[in-house]
């Protein structure tokens, strides 16, 4: 909603400088950039951001905050994720040569795991827990999809010609030519064809055959939905999914639980900026980035 906006109160000296430092953390931490790793940390499990230090006239101070690529980046912890050399504790890697591109402090890189599970370096990817009810999903929607255009449609059986006295193949081609059943024509059995009429002589009939009757029936798809609703951090009643089975105080109930996770999001992301006030290299004026950090919330 526009981002956060910082006011310190007073006039002297110290109050314009917190205001200026203020200024500078919220263009730092702009809200779009914030949403964009919100959604990166979640699709990916795990979100790795390198504040940028710079010296400037009044000393070193924070210019930038750069989401780094979580599948070149390696956290080196022991068996219990202790850092084993905080000046060295993350590393990123080539992926095509696997050669090591540069090494983090601890102090200038923060790392926020998404469904962590205690013992594990990384997160975990919210595509790697649905992927297998997506894809059932998706190959069950194509079939009915095809099965729609193929099946569905009523047919007509035209018959040139009796028992006793069979059409030719060239009768059928000509008949075929005349009503305009050929490639390149106005086909009859195009959907677009508003009517097409049938002319023939004693020798022609025209049977309807009925289309697929359970074109309408679409139970495995909604199952497969709710599967996926299950895994999905966000409830499928909110956008669309189950929506006719959902009551209002369930309804309640799950916006109740999607906040509590939305506020570990939330938590992941304070982090990321809270973690600079851990820097002894930088000055004390970034202890205005606890506040920041407040007006972002609200």
């Amino acid at each position: 909603r526009g981002g956060p906006k910082i006011r310190v109160r007073g006039t002297n000296r110290r109050a314009k400088t917190a205001q200026a430092i203020a200024d500078d953390v919220a263009k730092v931490y702009n809200p779009a950039l914030i949403m964009e790793w919100g959604r990166g940390l979640a699709v990916e499990g795990d979100l790795f951001i390198q504040h940028v230090i710079a010296e400037t006239p009044t000393g070193k101070e924070l210019v930038q905050a750069v989401a780094m690529p979580a599948i070149g980046m390696e956290r080196l912890t022991d068996d219990a994720d202790n850092f084993i050399n905080p000046n060295a504790a993350f590393e990123q890697i080539d992926s095509m040569t696997f050669e090591t591109v540069a090494q983090f402090p601890s102090s200038l890189m923060t790392h926020c795991r998404w469904n962590k599970i205690n013992g594990d370096r990384y997160g975990t990817s919210e595509i790697c827990t649905v992927r297998r009810a997506i894809s059932a999903l998706e190959l069950c929607e194509q079939a009915i999809t095809i099965s729609r255009l193929n099946r569905a449609p009523l047919r007509r059986h035209h018959k040139i010609g009796t028992s006793e006295n069979t059409g030719s193949l060239q009768e059928i081609n000509d008949y075929k030519a005349q009503n305009g059943f050929y490639s390149g024509n106005n086909e009859a059995y195009n959907p677009q064809s508003v009517l097409v009429d049938y002319f023939s002589n004693g020798n022609v009939s025209i049977e309807t055959l009925q289309g697929d009757p359970y074109a309408g029936q679409i139970e495995d798809v909604k199952y497969l939905q709710n599967v996926l609703m299950t895994s999905l951090p966000t409830p499928g009643p909110f956008f669309g999914l189950a929506i006719e089975d959902a009551k209002r105080d369930v309804l309640e109930d799950m916006r109740k639980l999607w906040v509590r996770s939305h506020q570990k999001l939330q938590l992941s992301l304070d982090e990321v900026v809270r973690q600079d006030r851990k820097s002894t290299r930088l000055n004390s004026s970034h202890r205005c980035i606890s506040y920041a950090v407040f007006c972002l919330k609200k």
